[in-house]
Parts: C-alpha cells; structure tokens; sequence
C-alpha cells in the first residue's frame, strides 16, 4: 500500500554545478504534475514529465529542478540604438522635469528592455544526461517514502480497525 503523500530529494555539487531534484505530493484523485525548471530548460518539461508519469498515478506533484552552472558559455549581446534611444529619451524626460541629465546613471540605460540580451549555449541533451539520474534517484527515494508512509497507514487502519471489531463484540455481549 502506498500514501499518495510524500518527499524525496536528491542534489549533487561540483566545482561547475550545483543540481537538484525535490519531489513532493499530496492526496489527489488523480496525477496533478506541476514542474518547475529554470526558463532555459522548458524543452525538457516533456522528458520531465513522460519520467514521472511512468512512475507516479496520483497525487497532487510538484517537482522541482535547480541548476545553476559556474563556467557557462553565454554570448551578451548590446542594442546600441535601443541604448541610444533609452538615453535620448530619459535626457528628455530629465529637461521636462528641470534634472541635470548630467547625473543620470549608466545602470538606468542598461536595465531597460532589448538594450541587452543574453544567449546561452543550450545542449539540451547534455542537461538531459545530467539531469536524469539525479531525478531517477529522487524519484526512488519518493517512491519509498510514499511507500513507508503507506505502510503507517495501513499498521494505523488495522489497528483501528481492529479495536472497531472489540468494540462491536463488547457491545454485542451486552445485548441480550
């Protein structure tokens, strides 16, 4: 007997990468699987999600996945009109209002939309290939916790059950 309550966790860590999986569920009548990645691993959702499913029939899901890479290939790229344009439009707004636009700082350019964009090497089968055995071994501590957890379960109904079962017979004595 399973629970359709329960938790696992795994993680591993290097000196490039730091990934974890974190499973954790609920009772529901049917298989609510929310996932959780980071925006640039959404084309592995579906992977994410055939691996549960195969796994997990019910409960409300939610499965999370970090990872955060120290040495990663990213490519900045710079609007320069987009900066220019920013730029040319604050000083305007800084005349209308009688502000120096003297003082006006670089980060308030830099953080507007499309002044900069980032792209980042994506292999997505290499993240796959990360990926996977982390979650397979969060998956089987999920699984054995849902199990143990199952078992309470059914030692606590037995039990109750059983004292149901004294009851009725102390009852019935009285009965004549």
């Amino acid at each position: 007997m399973k629970s359709m309550t329960g938790y696992g966790y795994k993680e591993i860590s290097n000196e490039n990468l730091f990934l974890s999986v974190e499973i954790k569920s609920w009772n529901s009548r049917f298989l609510d699987l929310s996932v959780y990645l980071p925006s640039f691993l959404g084309r592995l959702e579906k992977s994410v999600r055939e691996k549960c499913s195969s796994v997990i029939l019910r409960g409300k899901v939610d499965l999370s996945i970090k990872l955060r890479e120290k040495n990663t290939d990213i490519l900045v790229n710079v609007d320069e009109n987009a900066a220019k344009a920013y730029s040319e439009a604050i000083k305007n707004v800084a005349s209308a209002l009688n502000y120096s636009s003297e003082n006006i700082p670089i980060s308030l350019i830099i953080n507007q939309e499309g002044v900069l964009s980032v792209q980042k090497n994506t292999d997505f089968e290499k993240y796959w290939t990360l990926i996977e055995p982390v979650l397979n071994e969060a998956l089987t501590e999920f699984s054995e916790d849902r199990s143990r957890e199952g078992e309470n379960l059914k030692k606590d109904l037995l039990e109750k059950l059983e004292r149901i079962e004294q009851s009725e017979s102390i009852f019935k004595s009285w009965i004549p």
